[in-house]
């Protein structure tokens, strides 16, 4: 079709065949438009549903490029079963109900705006966030409104933040595969993959959960500052390389394993727990705030060397730091 498309009354069936829509799709009226087994491509303009349309898509594919895909209204667009959904563009929901794909991995765009409206599916749902030329922003309702997937994979390659005090939580896998954080909103509650690809960031992760897991870090790959408040967590390090952590690292509960990489703690490192944190044979800067052990923590420092750059050392309560083996001890500071 090489021009608008703008429903206001009536029906549209399209049958199985493939639709492109070239110029853009607007359906505004208490009508329904239904999708058959085709692929359906919008390119150029908007696609939008408002007031109380209704599109169902059916199980065939659909890529929204170049230009918004937005609901408002009472619409309903009910993704349960297409075989694949393609935001190259940025997603709004200001009302209706927007219904997210079952498919294991073929949800996939950028930006999520929901000031309105409901978003169903997402606990059970894979988003993988792949657009690249911008960054991607996940805004929940409200002032601290929150989002929560199933899994969530980030593999564009550039920033992903949450808007404000917003929070992401993650119940499956939250898969750290290229790009970096902003914000200190993301909440990993399941399992995390870690990729080279990834970089550090001057923010926070949360892992949290009741659930056992383990967190294995792959070497070379940058991370987010992170709390470690999960007592079933073990974080394993990598074999070799050098792991940069931009943002603080706090840990509350849960196990560090650093494994013989070379670790750069660039925002501090407080550990508060009746934990332990083993190191390996690599070199561990902390720098710009201050290396804080309280409570019952044990660091094992391992064999490796250690500088403590720009802000204090401290010991409280009957933490434990026994540098016997250590190659080198480097208090820069007090």
């Amino acid at each position: 079709i090489g021009g608008a498309v703008n429903i206001q009354a009536g029906t549209l069936n399209t049958g199985n065949a493939n639709w492109n829509f070239n110029w853009g799709y607007t359906q505004n009226c208490t009508c329904t438009v239904t999708a058959g087994t085709g692929s359906y491509t919008f390119n150029n303009q908007a696609f939008s549903l408002a007031g109380a349309s209704v599109f169902v898509p059916g199980t065939g594919s659909f890529a929204f490029n170049s230009q918004p895909y937005s609901q408002s209204g009472t619409s309903t667009f009910d993704a349960t079963n297409v075989a694949l959904l393609d935001f190259n563009v940025t997603f709004t929901l200001s009302g209706g109900t927007f219904t997210a794909p079952t498919c294991a991995s073929c949800w996939t765009g950028g930006n999520i705006t929901q000031s309105g409206g409901t978003i169903n599916g997402l606990a059970s749902s894979t988003y993988i966030v792949d657009i690249g030329n911008w960054p991607n922003t996940f805004d929940a309702p409200g002032v601290g409104g929150s989002l929560t997937f199933n899994n969530l994979t980030l593999n564009s390659g550039t920033n992903y933040a949450t808007e404000g005090s917003d929070t992401v939580t993650v119940t499956g896998t939250l898969a750290l595969t290229s790009g970096s954080l902003s914000n200190n909103g993301f909440v990993a509650a399941g399992g995390v993959t870690h990729n080279a690809s990834f970089s550090s960031s001057n923010t926070i992760l949360t892992i949290s959960g009741a659930g056992t897991r383990t967190i294995n870090l792959a070497a070379g790959g940058g991370l987010p500052g992170f709390t470690l408040n999960a007592a079933n967590v073990t974080i394993n390090g990598p074999a070799s390389g050098t792991t940069t952590v931009g943002g603080a690292v706090t840990i509350q509960a849960g196990t560090l394993n650093t494994g013989n990489a070379n670790w750069t703690f660039s925002n501090g490192y407080t550990q508060n727990c009746t934990c332990t944190v083993t190191a390996g044979t690599g070199s561990y800067t902390f720098s710009n705030q201050a290396f804080s052990l309280a409570g019952a923590s044990v660091f094992v420092p391992g064999t490796g060397s250690f500088a403590f750059n720009s802000q204090p050392y401290s010991q409280s309560g009957t933490s434990t730091f026994d540098a016997t083996n250590v190659a080198l001890l480097d208090f820069n500071v007090t």
